[in-house]
């Protein structure tokens, strides 16, 4: 029961004041709400009620996307990833996260023939939200991962076929240090090859899906300024679920 639901359930445990939170308001609303309704004046009632309405919604919709998402749809799984690959010959990747990885053994599986290297770029005090620290203590880096910044990558040039930001790349708030994600991601491309980047984004799906807590994810205009600016262009582009984004760059030059 637990491996059907993994995802949704590490969404509680990574956000456990998020939902405590919101669990508590809505009980203790819903009970004062329900002791006050004949005293105080009806618009302010009617008002309580829908912020509850809200509250509740928000509450239960993000853990179903969420299970829809990470549990019951092809992301888990992987077909998706040969629609955005094609044909192309892959032999070595290299996997991106930033603090918790999830997806190299997931790539390591669904590319056997290929090398997957992965690339921790965990900084604790450039990173300050808590649900990426309460991560990286629940799942510590695989053993042989490379350490680096988002400027400086231990990694050759033009060395990898794919590079991937799996759900990571959102970690890193300010639109320098994504630009120079990217930077770093084209640099070690080799000739033809792609980076392929998955995101939960800014838009009206995920506003419905989870209420403010979508304003931790970026939009689609600060992806495109960041990837542009770092010389890369779409190739392809696809949405695994309404709520999930996938992309693959390649370099302005292939």
């Amino acid at each position: 029961m637990t491996q059907r639901f993994q995802g949704m359930i590490q969404i509680v445990r990574f956000n456990p004041s998020y939902y405590g939170a919101g669990a508590f308001t809505l009980l203790a609303g819903t009970l004062l709400l329900a002791r006050t309704w004949n005293r105080i004046p009806p618009m302010l009632s009617i008002l309580t009620l829908v912020g509850l309405v809200f509250a509740c919604w928000w509450l239960l919709a993000s853990l179903v996307v969420s299970h829809l998402v990470y549990d019951r749809s092809d992301w888990p799984r992987g077909a998706w990833l040969t629609s955005m690959i094609g044909k192309q010959s892959v032999q070595r990747v290299l996997n991106v996260h930033c603090g918790f990885d999830e997806s190299t053994m997931r790539l390591r599986a669904w590319l056997p023939e290929a090398e997957v290297v992965a690339l921790d770029l965990f900084d604790s005090v450039r990173l300050t939200e808590t649900s990426i620290h309460r991560a990286r203590a629940f799942r510590p880096p695989l053993p042989g991962t490379l350490q680096g910044a988002p400027e400086r990558w231990p990694v050759e040039p033009a060395s990898f076929d794919v590079v991937c930001f799996l759900l990571s790349a959102h970690e890193y708030r300010s639109s320098v240090e994504r630009e120079a994600l990217f930077q770093r991601a084209r640099e070690g491309l080799r000739p033809g090859g792609c980076v392929l980047l998955a995101e939960h984004v800014r838009d009206p799906a995920n506003f419905a899906a989870f209420g403010p807590g979508f304003l931790h994810f970026h939009s689609s205009a600060a992806w495109r300024r960041a990837w542009t600016g770092a010389g890369l262009q779409i190739h392809v582009e696809q949405r695994v679920t309404p709520w999930l984004s996938v992309w693959c760059l390649q370099s302005n030059n292939s």
